[in-house]
């Protein structure tokens, strides 16, 4: 459903209560559950759930938005992402509608990266904005591991 022009991202302005049933569909659901694991997966699971409780404390019996539960990843003290802000990292998802299509390729030694929004039907893409998203990637070198983010792409 995400690939189609037809999308919408997961955070979008509520005019009236007789809005909310028609924006919680399965690009809510599906790509929500999918980014927030993304995030869990970056951070680690132990911090992921050490924010997530402190979140729900602070918050509990009050109201909150989506933007508290961001703050609460930054301001994080063992927070391992220091490359970027994960307000930033979260909102490039769930601000945009779609998601990237990552290609990579080689120059010389250098691994080339880049992206573009993935659609099912690219006709008349060329007319759609050209977003980027700030995307983990996970390199694996025998036993060591690093996070690296692709923050944007040349067009």
């Amino acid at each position: 459903m995400d690939s189609l022009k037809s999308s919408h991202p997961i955070e979008v302005d509520v005019k009236n209560s007789k809005e909310i049933e028609g924006i919680f569909d399965s690009i809510s659901y599906a790509k929500g559950a999918s980014i927030i694991r993304m995030l869990a997966h970056t951070i680690g699971f132990e911090h992921f759930r050490k924010i997530i409780a402190g979140y729900l404390n602070k918050f509990k019996f009050k109201n909150a938005e989506t933007l508290d539960l961001w703050q609460c990843f930054d301001e994080y003290p063992d927070n391992p992402i220091k490359d970027v802000s994960i307000q930033d990292l979260m909102s490039s998802w769930t601000k945009k509608t779609g998601y990237p299509y990552i290609s990579a390729s080689r120059s010389g030694t250098k691994l080339v990266l880049s992206q573009s929004r993935y659609m099912r039907d690219m006709s008349g893409s060329e007319a759609m904005p050209k977003d980027n998203w700030i995307v983990p990637l996970h390199i694996v070198n025998g036993k060591s591991s690093m996070v690296v983010f692709l923050k944007e792409c040349k067009y």
